[in-house]
């Protein structure tokens, strides 16, 4: 009697500690490669591309179509510019922190260097958003909202 309660105790044990074991070996359910929230964007040049495909959907002219293109063009480039500005600032960053007594003077100088050139990142996207949504027309812009929104939602539950 002894002995089966002592080999049902040892299987016990040993039944917890491999429940244990596989329940920790999963990884998170989380998904991949999502940006933090207020850094999210597409590319101009893919929006373009994105629109182009969509050309027929949304009537759209080639008028139109060569007026987006050198919009999407201009602020890849501009964007590309303040990208290898925050790069360098970064690494600068990175230099400055390296050193044991830390200048806080200059730190604080780059922080605000970086922080400027985000902004002007932004009101750039700004800028262009609002050059562009001049392009369309109402009818136009109600679609790309629409196809927008399905999107966004058809991206929100696979993301789950």
């Amino acid at each position: 009697m002894k002995r089966n309660i002592t080999y049902a105790l040892v299987l016990c044990i040993i039944l917890v500690f491999l429940g244990t074991a596989f329940a920790h070996a999963q990884a998170p359910q989380r998904p991949m490669h999502r940006a933090k929230w207020g850094m999210q964007w597409m590319s101009p040049v893919r929006s373009y591309f994105v629109l182009k495909r969509h050309k027929e959907n949304l009537n759209l002219t080639d008028e139109q179509l060569a007026r987006l293109k050198e919009i999407s063009f201009s602020l890849e480039e501009k964007l590309l510019v303040l990208k290898e500005k925050n790069q360098k600032l970064l690494l600068e960053m990175k230099k400055l922190l390296d050193n044991e007594p830390f200048d806080y003077l200059a730190l604080e100088e780059n922080i605000k260097k970086r922080a400027a050139n985000r902004a002007v990142f932004f009101i750039e996207s700004l800028k262009t958003i609002q050059e562009a949504k001049e392009i369309f027309t109402e009818e136009q812009l109600k679609k790309i909202s629409a196809f927008s929104k399905a999107r966004f939602m058809r991206k929100r539950w696979m993301a789950r």
